[in-house]
């Protein structure tokens, strides 16, 4: 759903943009959001605002921010963008291990104090935001 509505949103902002911007992002990007659009969601953006003063969903920062990346970022931009997202990887890589390490010493800890208890292997699974934002990172990488 969220992902829908922020296509909506990213098609009204590449509809509303500078014809002379738009002619730098692909047909197949500008197709892949007209596609994949919710046909019930009403965009509550506005041309006569800056998108800096409007609520837009995350996802639709995110897309932004990848097309940005993308098409219209110089070389040093790219870098910098490139820095943050190492930092970002970094950050997760760090926060999951931690919190696996965490839990499994809960596990033992516990399984020492209670031998009858059974114990349950618990497998956790990467956020489905970061997972989807890293797909349509790479897609736009190719």
């Amino acid at each position: 759903m969220e992902f829908s509505e922020a296509c909506c949103e990213v098609d009204f902002i590449l509809d509303n943009l500078n014809p002379e911007d738009k002619k730098k992002i692909p047909q197949a990007t500008i197709k892949f959001f007209k596609e994949n659009k919710s046909l019930f969601y009403k965009v509550n953006l506005t041309t006569s605002k800056p998108l800096a003063e409007q609520s837009i969903k995350d996802e639709t920062k995110a897309f932004l921010q990848i097309l940005n990346y993308k098409y219209f970022s110089n070389p040093k931009q790219k870098e910098e963008f490139a820095e943050i997202f190492k930092e970002n990887e970094n950050v997760d890589k760090m926060f999951w291990e931690e919190k696996t390490s965490n839990k499994s010493n809960e596990n033992s800890i516990q399984t020492e104090n209670n031998d009858d208890q059974s114990v349950e292997l618990v497998v956790y699974k990467e956020n489905k935001l970061k997972v989807f934002i890293k797909k349509i990172i790479d897609f736009f990488m190719k």
